[in-house]
């Protein structure tokens, strides 16, 4: 049986990086239930994942800062959604 996996992911602007982590996210046969922060990019990340979030097969919850939380914060965020 394979379980469930919750996948926690923090980014400030990583657009460059985004395509290539959906479409590897997108191949993947475990089950997924993601969460992913922005951490007040200003370069297009949000806007592109909200757009590509749809296109994934498996639950995305998008959580969008006003501030640079940092990494930590921004992952306990995270686990406080999960």
């Amino acid at each position: 049986m394979i379980s469930e996996v919750d996948l926690l992911i923090v980014f400030h602007n990583s657009r460059q990086w985004i395509p290539e982590l959906l479409e590897s996210l997108r191949s993947t046969s475990t089950p997924v239930r993601a969460y992913f922060v922005d951490n007040a990019s200003t370069d297009g990340t949000p806007d592109l994942l909200a757009a590509a979030i749809e296109e994934l097969p498996f639950p995305v919850h998008l959580v969008r800062s006003l501030h640079n939380n940092g990494f930590a914060r921004a992952m306990n965020l995270l686990a406080i959604q999960s």
